[in-house]
Order: C-alpha cells, then sequence, then structure tokens
C-alpha cells in the first residue's frame, strides 16, 4: 500500500489494553502506529486536557504531520474524538495548516455521552457496588 493512497492508522486502544489488540491492522497497514499513552498530571485531570497533551505529544512525535485516520477501541475512541476536536479547534483559532483526521473509526465507543443509554450507567454502577475480590481479572 502507498501513503499517497491510505493515511497512516493511528490506533489508540482501550484502558488494559495495548499493541496486541491491532496486531491484524498492524500487519495489515504497514504504516499504523499504536502511541504509548502518555503519564496524566493527576487522577483528576480532564479528559480534554490530557487529550490537548497527548495531542500534542503526538505532533512532536511527527505523527501528525502526514495525512492519518484514527481508530479508537473503547477510551480509545473516546481519546480520538477529543483528538480530533482539539485539531479542529487549533486549526481554526490558529489559521495554521494543522493536519486533521481524514476519518475517525470508533470501535465499542460512543461520539458523546449522549449515545450512552441510562440503563448502561445503571448496570456500570451496580457493577462498582460488587466487591472486588469477587471480580475475576481479565
Amino acid at each position: 500500500m502507498h501513503d499517497a493512497e491510505h493515511p497512516r492508522l493511528i490506533l489508540l486502544p482501550g484502558l488494559g489494553a495495548d499493541f496486541h489488540l491491532f496486531l491484524p491492522q498492524l500487519k495489515a497497514f504497514e504504516h499504523s502506529i499504536v502511541p504509548a499513552w502518555i503519564d496524566p498530571t493527576s487522577s483528576r485531570e480532564p479528559l480534554r486536557l490530557y487529550a490537548a497533551r497527548f495531542t500534542e505529544h503526538l505532533r512532536r512525535e511527527g505523527l501528525l504531520d502526514k495525512p492519518f485516520a484514527l481508530v479508537g477501541f473503547s477510551f480509545g475512541g473516546e481519546m480520538a474524538m477529543e483528538i480530533a476536536r482539539y485539531l479542529l479547534m487549533r486549526r481554526s483559532s490558529d489559521g495554521h495548516a494543522i493536519t486533521i483526521p481524514s476519518a475517525i473509526i470508533l470501535i465499542s465507543a460512543c461520539r458523546s455521552r449522549d449515545a450512552v443509554t441510562k440503563k448502561f450507567v445503571r448496570q456500570v454502577k451496580l457493577g462498582n457496588l460488587v466487591p472486588k475480590p469477587f471480580v475475576r481479572p481479565i
């Protein structure tokens, strides 16, 4: 596959996952990458600020210089949406040539919190009531 024909895939796994989640994509798309997450500044760092810092990290690494698509699984999907929002905001405010994703692919993720049903939220809250020793590690 040629770079000119296909954008680089930036593959963002969910929490607790790593590059193994995307082995078929890494094999099929030669220039795909799974960047390592950066450390949060604190346990209370808002997702939007973390995503902005992560995006700037990707830019410094030169990963956003050429056409790219974001592929996010679970938390990675939330990050993909936040990265795209950040880049669009920077592009409109700076007026500089900032590359934005040519596509965003979400896997087991939502475009916004509005897509999460009340039933799902209740299930998560109930699941959090189960004592940790009774939850089988994944």
